[in-house]
């Protein structure tokens, strides 16, 4: 190769070096860009925690009481099982007597004027007969329950004088107790005390309302 070309092609590898070496980062630089990278990822929202069994039990119970006090059946009827709901006037579950609402029976029930059978009162024996709209407003506490009941789960705060069977009658189900109590200073008012229990079951993962328990001390 002749000199010229020789000196040319040293003169030209030396200038790309030259280059390259002007080009990269200063250690300074590349220390600001990793600080900088690890405050973004630590700014970042982190991903939402899986719901435990018990928060989301508790949200379709208090669901379950806000539909009551909203009188919106289609509501009511979104949380329940397919299967329906048994509702059940003491705490004593009598899956004969006990009315079975199906969802397009709940979608309808504070709309629905018909006076259906809801079981037997306590003390008295005599049938319950009511419409929807109405048992709801004599039966179930569910305002009352929402705003100051004492909740329990799977378990009980209260006992009344009849026997409940919630465990037998939906083994493995879970149940959201809510406590009410009478004001305070009134007469017996132990025995003015009241439980509105909802028992659920697991359908894909979600807990469904399967029965709707009203327990308080009968005559």
């Amino acid at each position: 190769m002749p000199r010229a070309l020789a000196v040319a092609a040293l003169l030209l590898l030396a200038g790309t070096a030259a280059a390259l070496l002007l080009n990269r980062p200063e250690p300074e630089d590349v220390a600001a860009e990793a600080e900088m990278t690890a405050a973004v990822l630590a700014a970042a929202p982190a991903p939402p925690a899986a719901e435990s069994a018990d928060a989301a039990l508790r949200r379709a119970a208090d669901s379950v009481l806000d539909a009551l006090v909203r009188r919106d059946g289609p509501a009511l009827a979104a949380v329940a099982a397919p299967e329906g709901v048994r509702v059940s006037p003491s705490a004593f579950v009598d899956r004969e007597a006990d009315r079975l609402l199906r969802p397009a029976d709940l979608a309808r029930l504070f709309t629905d004027r018909t006076v259906l059978r809801w079981g037997f009162a306590e003390g008295s024996g005599e049938p319950i007969a009511l419409s929807g709209a109405a048992y709801v407003a004599q039966h179930v506490p569910a305002a009352e329950a929402r705003t100051q009941g004492r909740v329990t789960l799977d378990g009980s705060a209260f006992r009344s004088n009849t026997v409940s069977n919630i465990a037998e009658a939906y083994p493995g189900a879970r149940v959201v107790e809510y406590l009410v109590e009478p004001p305070p200073g009134t007469e017996d008012a132990e025995f003015r005390r009241l439980a509105l229990r909802l028992v659920f079951r697991e359908v894909d993962g979600q807990p469904r309302l399967v029965a709707l328990v009203t327990d308080r001390w009968s005559p």
